[in-house]
């Protein structure tokens, strides 16, 4: 009697086992791996030499966008990674940069950070940053 509630018992732990093995797979394969806000600041200032000096005076505005294959760009909950609302239709005059479609792959998450010098500077109004494939953290422009 000790052993078949020893075996039944080793056989359901068993099973248990194997099924959260394949959840865990299935999270890690369909679940995007992005880099995180901070990494892709962190990667921006060392890519155009910002120091803390040059950014105190700048308004600093970062989006994670999601690129849909309807020519869409979508704005991204950073912590659940669901679309939340369109960025801008492609080829759109609101969108930021204006060839964003031209740069970008179907599917493709990006972090766009911009940064917009403030008055009295010589730069106010002008605005320049980069966008960061959040995937892999190529600097795409």
């Amino acid at each position: 009697m000790k052993k078949t509630i020893v075996n039944t018992l080793c056989v359901i732990f068993l099973a248990v086992g194997v099924v959260s093995v394949f959840l865990i797979l299935y999270d890690y394969f369909e679940t995007p791996h992005l880099m995180s806000k901070e990494q892709a600041l962190a990667l921006a200032i060392k890519t155009g030499n910002w120091s803390e000096n040059f950014l105190k005076d700048k308004t600093l505005d970062m989006k994670l966008l999601h690129k849909k294959i309807n020519q869409f760009a979508f704005i991204v909950d950073e912590k659940t990674l669901e679309d939340m609302m369109p960025f801008c239709p492609q080829n759109s005059q609101c969108i930021v940069p204006q060839d964003l479609g031209n740069v970008l792959e179907d599917e493709q998450y990006v972090w766009i950070i911009t940064v917009q010098g403030q008055p009295p500077t010589i730069l106010s109004g002008h605005e320049w940053g980069y966008m960061i494939d959040a995937e892999n953290g190529k600097v795409l422009r």
